[in-house]
């Protein structure tokens, strides 16, 4: 598959790299089968949750929602690899496999 070129327009970037007026980088995107899956399950998941976001409704919820960043109250680690059964390699039996694309990207 040939590789595809992706060009990212000023207003699209965080303001550290706004001064740019265009990056572009060269991407292949691959389709793989399901037995991809399994080494896409060795890449670690786990991160530690230290907030989480608050919503408040403004205006009785037709102001939208306002967001905000509380702290939890202890700290945790989440990791859904760790539980049984919850791993990408066992997604194909648990869903609908079969159907699926998985589309992989390398930046070149």
């Amino acid at each position: 598959m040939p590789a595809a070129q992706i060009t990212f327009a000023p207003s699209q970037l965080n303001a550290s790299v706004r001064r740019l007026t265009r990056i572009t980088m060269r991407i292949e995107i691959r389709e793989e089968t399901t037995g991809a899956l399994a080494e896409y399950g060795s890449v670690p998941i786990a991160f530690e949750v230290r907030e989480h976001l608050a919503a408040t409704a403004l205006a009785s919820g037709l102001g939208g929602l306002q967001l905000a960043t509380e702290p939890v109250a202890d700290p945790y680690v989440k990791d859904y690899d760790a539980l049984p059964g919850e791993g990408p390699a066992t997604w194909p039996t648990r869903f609908a496999g079969a159907q699926w694309a998985i589309l992989t990207g390398f930046v070149l």
